[in-house]
């Protein structure tokens, strides 16, 4: 699982978060507290994706393959749309070079 840190472009609070993908569900899973759940294709009911209910502040909120799961600074944890992440948050390229040495 690749968690990285990211800072808020508004706020500039660092939070940690992790791209959901069918190869780190389990991991993420673990890491948030949450319950993996598989999520059927409605067109075509064979096809499988891997997704998790993220115990966050409002409650279950399902994370599927390609959504971001965050845990922010107070450490509760939310979901973003990679559309919103890429919005909302940068890369902290400095806090995650430390980590990498």
């Amino acid at each position: 699982m690749d968690v990285k840190q990211y800072e808020n472009n508004y706020t500039q609070e660092t939070v940690e978060a992790v791209l959901l993908t069918s190869e780190n569900v389990l991991e993420v899973t673990t890491w948030c507290e949450g319950l993996d759940v598989v999520e059927y294709d409605p067109i075509d009911d064979t096809k499988q994706y891997a997704g998790i209910n993220v115990p966050t502040q409002l409650g279950m909120v399902r994370a599927s393959e390609g959504d971001y799961v965050i845990q922010g600074a107070n450490g509760v944890f939310y979901t973003l749309k990679p559309g919103a992440f890429a919005n909302a948050f940068k890369l902290n390229h400095i806090r995650n070079q430390s980590e990498e040495n």
